[in-house]
């Protein structure tokens, strides 16, 4: 079994976008991979918590104080003296991400964001320890692309395998690097699904949305389609 240490800052029980590195921890173990999670302690400003995600035993989570509030929201995003706006937690994570290193002898770095504070982090672990860094987009790269290329050219050419969600982000993050992005789309959770499965005596079915819908996405199409399917 190789120890794999995962930096994310969504995680539960924060609940925006941590369900893609929630599951991968879960399943991590059956395909040879014991999970370290380095993540804050509870959600910022502006993220929402979740408390009825259960973390598998087997999941070591290791969790740094969070100071993500209104104030260095601000700074990040009128200052712009940050990368990320999530800048509080990149110090502490380092320090304990070198002491999980060494005491649980890791083998491998996986960062997943956003926040971009992850890639960050794993970044300057890279630099301290040389272990393998494995880098997984689940959104787009840096808001403030032209200050901030050449970091993100630097933490890129440090990794040793990138992952992206979809081709739209791999079409950004191919504009920093010429290394081969490798897609691993957001997928279901079978042992999840099951518990919902039934008989259906009315012959219906239920629509499910399992992200975000913004204003910029168009659902016309799709009631289209079932419209044509009901006649």
């Amino acid at each position: 079994m190789k120890n794999i240490l995962v930096i994310a800052y969504h995680f539960p029980p924060i609940r925006a976008s941590s369900n893609r590195t929630f599951y991968f921890t879960k399943y991590l173990p059956d395909y040879g991979f014991q999970p370290f999670v380095l993540t804050v302690d509870k959600p910022g400003y502006g993220d929402k918590s979740d408390d009825s995600i259960k973390i598998p035993d087997n999941v070591k989570v290791y969790r740094i104080k969070n100071r993500n509030t209104r104030l260095t929201r601000v700074i990040s995003k009128h200052a712009k003296l940050t990368a990320t706006s999530d800048f509080m937690w990149i110090k502490q994570a380092i320090k304990k991400g070198l002491e999980i290193v060494k005491e649980s002898k890791i083998d491998l770095i996986f960062c997943s964001g956003p926040y971009q504070s992850a890639y960050i982090i794993g970044h300057k672990l890279k630099q301290e320890t040389n272990l393998p860094l494995v880098l997984d987009f689940r959104a787009p790269w840096f808001t403030d692309k032209e200050k901030y290329k050449n970091l993100q050219r630097d933490i890129l050419k440090s990794s040793d395998l990138i992952i992206s969600s979809n081709e739209v982000n791999a079409k950004e993050i191919k504009n920093y690097t010429d290394k081969r992005i490798y897609i691993i789309p957001n997928g279901i959770d079978v042992e999840l699904m099951s518990k919902y499965r039934g008989g259906n005596k009315n012959n219906n079915f239920t629509i499910g949305c399992a992200s975000s819908l913004f204003p910029n996405y168009s659902v016309k199409e799709l009631i289209q389609a079932f419209h044509l399917l009901n006649t």
